[in-house]
């Protein structure tokens, strides 16, 4: 699910309905190795792992409140479950309109950006070959992943490419698919960053999980574009 820590798990437990799905066989799902159910990811930043792990936070219709991609510390995760429930306030008032419910949603994300913390931005940062990797992407095309300034990619003291903080990243990018079901819900829009080969376990732990599936998948889904481009 994410960083373990006791008061987490208490706040889901006594606030939330947890449930899990398998997304394996997802577009989205990044092709890697995993870790098995007994390890624990530490020592991560919020975002890593997007494409393998996605927090959904749903109402009892199944409307999306909130999404959080990759794991996250559990201070910062939260601060995310208490604007959810501050969204999930907002969903169920009947006496607002869904316009007003839409503008004060993104002004809730909005705020959540101008006030995050040094902290939480420094725990948002990217991993290098996740950096890399978009990096080259947004040379080839425009990508939201990115600060511009004046029309053009804005550059960090080192002079490469500055990139938005995964914090930030994700809060923009729910405002643009407020209070939608969840079946309608674009994921793979919302873990495009990075690189689809994630992690790769296999070189740490030698008990590491093949995601035999995944890559069956990947190896049809490649021989298929190859066919179609020949």
């Amino acid at each position: 699910m994410t960083l373990p820590q006791p008061e987490i798990h208490s706040l889901l437990k006594d606030q939330f309905v947890v449930g899990w799905r398998n997304i394996e066989r997802e577009p989205w799902c990044g092709l890697s190795h995993g870790y098995s159910s007994r390890q624990t990811a530490i020592g991560t930043t919020n975002g890593a792992g997007g494409r393998n792990v996605q927090l959904f936070v749903l109402a009892p219709d199944l409307t999306v409140l909130h999404v959080l991609a990759g794991f996250w510390h559990p201070d910062d995760l939260r601060a995310e479950l208490s604007l959810a429930q501050r969204l999930f306030a907002l969903h169920r008032d009947a006496t607002r309109t869904r316009e007003e419910k839409w503008r004060m949603a993104r002004a809730f994300h909005d705020q959540a950006i101008q006030q995050v913390s040094a902290a939480t931005l420094a725990r948002s940062d990217w991993q290098s070959f996740d950096r890399s990797h978009e990096i080259w992407r947004a040379q080839a095309e425009p990508r939201d992943t990115v600060r511009y300034v004046n029309g053009a990619p804005a550059v960090d003291a080192e002079g490469a490419v500055a990139l938005k903080s995964l914090f930030v990243l994700q809060h923009e990018r729910a405002k643009t698919q407020l209070f939608l079901p969840y079946a309608r819900f674009d994921v793979e829009r919302f873990v495009d960053y990075g690189l689809e080969h994630y992690d790769n376990n296999r070189m740490f732990d030698r008990s590491a999980k093949n995601f035999s599936v995944r890559e069956r998948l990947e190896r049809e889904r490649q021989r298929k574009a190859k066919a179609a481009s020949s």
